[in-house]
C-alpha cells in the first residue's frame, strides 16, 4: 500500500507543476477562441472573439500564429481540466486510503 501512495504522491506533484504552467500559459493566451472550416483541400482558421458570432474573422496566413496560439489555448484548457480531475481522485483516494493494507494486518498477527 505505501507504494501505491508513493506512486500517487508523485503523479500528484507532477500534475500540481502542469496544472501551474497551464495556468500562467492561459493568462498569456489571446482572446477568443478557434475555428476550423475545410474549404477544398485546405483548412481555413477562423478567430472567434464573440462566442454568439459563429463564423468569426478569417485568419490570414501572414497571421497563422494567432491560429496557432488559439489552439494551444483550446489544448491547454483540456488538459487543465483533465488535471483538475486527476487531481480530485487522486486526492480523495489518498485521503480515504487506509494506514495498513489487509497483508500487513496479518503480517502483524501474533
Amino acid at each position: 500500500m505505501e507504494q501505491i501512495k508513493k506512486i500517487l504522491q508523485k503523479r500528484e506533484s507532477q500534475l500540481q507543476q502542469l496544472k501551474k504552467e497551464k495556468e500562467k500559459a492561459l493568462t498569456k493566451a489571446p482572446e477568443g477562441g478557434l475555428r476550423l472550416c475545410q474549404h477544398g483541400d485546405k483548412i481555413q482558421y477562423y478567430h472567434r472573439n464573440n462566442p454568439k458570432d459563429f463564423n468569426g474573422v478569417y485568419i490570414k496566413e501572414k497571421d497563422i500564429e494567432l491560429a496557432r496560439r488559439l489552439a494551444q489555448k483550446d489544448y491547454d484548457r483540456k488538459v487543465l481540466s483533465c488535471a483538475e480531475k486527476e487531481l480530485n481522485a487522486i486526492s480523495k483516494f489518498l485521503v480515504n486510503c487506509p494506514d495498513k493494507s489487509v497483508e500487513q494486518i496479518f503480517e502483524n498477527l501474533h
